[in-house]
């Protein structure tokens, strides 16, 4: 059975990549939350006040558009995880994977 052989090593590998080059969960988020709001605060004094309230308004929509990225982002790695459990369910124990 030559299946494990070159599927599994390349399953493994690819998911050990993604671990190696991934910072760890919640390490890096806060300094991000830090920055944006930063970032945010210095943008709303570069406008004048009769705008700041319109701007204010944008930069909510775009948090809340950032943060129904982060979900797919999370769904994504979740169907991934799903896909490569079915791959190697098959690899390992040559049944069909109902994935």
């Amino acid at each position: 059975m030559n299946a494990p052989k070159t599927v599994f090593p390349d399953i493994i590998s690819s998911r050990l990549e993604d671990l190696w080059g991934a910072p760890l969960p919640g390490e890096e988020a806060p300094q991000y939350f830090d920055s944006l709001r930063k970032a945010q605060e210095k943008l709303l004094e570069l406008l004048p006040e009769s705008d700041r309230t319109e701007a204010q308004d944008l930069l909510t929509e775009i948090e809340g558009l950032s943060e129904r990225l982060r979900h797919l982002y999370v769904r994504f790695a979740y169907i991934q995880g799903l896909q490569d459990g079915g791959k190697l369910r098959e690899v390992l124990g040559g049944a069909p994977a109902n994935c």
